[in-house]
């Protein structure tokens, strides 16, 4: 299987050249956004961390004074992909989403909560998204989440995540490997974010990945950012401290890109750790429900850590006894040098708003 992968990733990588030319010679339309918009994107399949990235430039955007909107395609959400629908009013709203998280996608869902201030919208046209939060006054500027080759909606800038736990010499195209598209692609970006930047040079390739990049694209500013747990509270929303893991039994589950950096974080802080397997975007009914609760029983584990991304589809199946044995982390990004990243952020949201003004003139 793997070299029938290999002998089809010539084909996928001219695939993705040839769409890109399509674009940029007009064959296929592109439009710019009606108002600024500015991609948290990447070059790979997932795992970089691009909704709390979302989350941080969205809270730059409005402490700057303008209303933020969000779009996304709201990836396996239960709606159909081209229908478009708003999450969340933001500012003009109560603070809830609109939908249900079937409805919305878990991502699109959770930064409806995680971003009370921000208006979201999911559509597969991420243009007919940006209309409706313009058309409904929601918005000034607009962050596109994971849409960095989307290339039928034009934008002013992109902040492309680089994950410093892979090294990107190595990393492959798919279908062998997790590139959505060739490392020149990274030409197109604006800023360059390291994320799960460590310590740990056994785990960290920052260092090569931003010399990688500087061979690409010698001037691009580029930042590193690490990701810190901001606490834990259970189902029935009741902050815990976490010296309170250090006696627990825990099962793991979490239905994300790479699992392995929460399940990590969990087993420094818990008596004992285990890792209930499941696919990135997991769908939860109340079978698997009631699998997860029977592996707790059969092993004599006490809690269930899982990340708000899961808890956002778990919560509505779940007893208020089950609620009780669950355990949600909420994380946040940091940023170095933040001072200058939002800098940058502003001159470039500022020149879009007067080159937006000209176009209107």
């Amino acid at each position: 299987m793997r070299q029938l992968f290999t002998i089809l990733n010539p084909v996928y990588k001219t695939a993705v050249r040839l769409r890109e030319l399509m674009y940029n010679v007009g064959l296929f339309k592109s439009r710019l956004s009606p108002i600024p918009c500015f991609c948290v994107g990447n070059l790979t399949t997932g795992g970089t961390g691009k909704t709390p990235m979302v989350e941080y430039v969205a809270k730059c955007v409005h402490d700057m004074g303008y209303r933020v909107g969000i779009v996304s395609r709201g990836y396996r959400r239960k709606t159909p992909s081209k229908q478009c629908i708003l999450v969340s009013k933001g500012e003009f709203g109560d603070g809830r989403p609109l939908v249900d998280v079937d409805s919305a996608g878990d991502e699109a869902y959770l930064l409806a909560l995680r971003v009370p201030f921000a208006a979201v919208a999911v559509c597969a046209n991420r243009y007919q998204a940006c209309e409706m939060l313009v058309d409904s006054a929601l918005a000034d500027v607009v962050i596109m989440d994971d849409g960095y080759q989307h290339f039928a909606l034009k934008r002013k800038a992109n902040i492309v995540l680089i994950d410093a736990t892979k090294n990107l010499v190595t990393q492959k195209l798919l279908p062998v490997g997790d590139l959505r598209e060739p490392l020149s692609g990274l030409r197109r970006a604006s800023f360059i974010v390291h994320t799960k930047v460590t310590d740990n040079d056994a785990d960290c390739y920052y260092e090569a990945n931003e010399k990688t990049i500087k061979k690409i694209i010698p001037l691009i500013p580029q930042f590193k950012a690490y990701y810190q747990p901001d606490g834990c509270y259970d189902g029935l929303g009741q902050g815990l401290p976490l010296d309170d893991l250090a006696a627990q039994k825990v099962l793991v589950v979490a239905g994300i890109a790479v699992p392995c950096v929460f399940e990590n974080f969990v087993r420094k802080h818990a008596a004992s750790c285990e890792s209930y397997k499941l696919r990135d975007h997991a769908n939860y009914d109340r079978k698997l429900v009631d699998d997860i609760f029977r592996r707790v029983r059969d092993n004599r584990l006490s809690i269930v850590a899982t990340t708000e991304k899961d808890w956002v589809k778990l919560e509505p199946l779940l007893t208020n006894e089950e609620k009780k044995r669950i355990v949600i982390f909420s994380q946040s990004i940091r940023i170095e040098q933040s001072e200058l990243f939002v800098s940058r952020l502003r001159e470039m949201i500022s020149e879009a708003i007067v080159s937006g003004k000209k176009d209107v003139e």
